[in-house]
């Protein structure tokens, strides 16, 4: 069982399927939480404004792999 750090609610999260980086919701404060570590779980409050980094690169990382004449139609270099 893993609780809220904010309410103190169940987050009904299985602690062996979750993994570092994943973001996990309270269904009664609605604040959001990053997986900090699996062991021993942690997790971090989100602020407001926060982006997820690794989803960013990926889509950098897939924009710079378009051939040039497509980039240059999105308007990305």
């Amino acid at each position: 069982m893993v609780l809220c750090p904010e309410c103190e609610t169940d987050l009904d999260v299985e602690e062996d399927d979750i993994d570092e980086g994943e973001v996990v919701s309270c269904p009664e404060c609605g604040t959001e939480f990053e997986v900090v570590t699996t062991s021993p779980l942690e997790l971090k409050a989100i602020e407001e404004g926060y982006v997820d980094r690794r989803r960013c690169s990926r889509k950098a990382e897939a924009r710079r792999s378009l051939r040039p004449d497509i980039r240059n139609c999105l308007g990305t270099r």
